[in-house]
């Protein structure tokens, strides 16, 4: 499974990091605990069928409260991450940018 997960996640840019960080958060009791502190909040975990857990996990993790936990949770536990998974300053446009075009579409599902 795990190579199946790296396999379909591969290419996907900043949701990805974002996956993999909940999956490191998700890898110990203590971590979660520590998250939520941080964040006051869990980001919700996508899944592979549905675009719209998706766009909830990015949309919550743009959250300013959420996205600093994040960045302070890549900090402490920096060598659960090859450099490549660090989320950087273009990595949240573009997760902005995701669910900015993503919303409507979520919107109208939703009704």
């Amino acid at each position: 499974k795990k190579d199946k997960d790296n396999y379909s996640l591969r290419g996907m840019g900043p949701p990805r990091k974002i996956h993999k960080v909940l999956v490191s958060i998700r890898s110990s009791n203590e971590r979660y605990q520590v998250f939520l502190k941080w964040a006051r909040k869990m980001i919700p975990m996508d899944n592979d069928t549905r675009w719209n857990s998706w766009f909830l996990m990015c949309s919550v993790a743009i959250e300013p409260a959420v996205k600093k936990a994040i960045q302070r949770y890549q900090e402490q536990y920096h060598k659960e991450f090859e450099d490549e998974d660090i989320l950087t300053p273009g990595d949240w446009e573009i997760l902005k940018n995701i669910v900015d075009f993503l919303q409507p579409f979520y919107r109208v599902t939703k009704e």
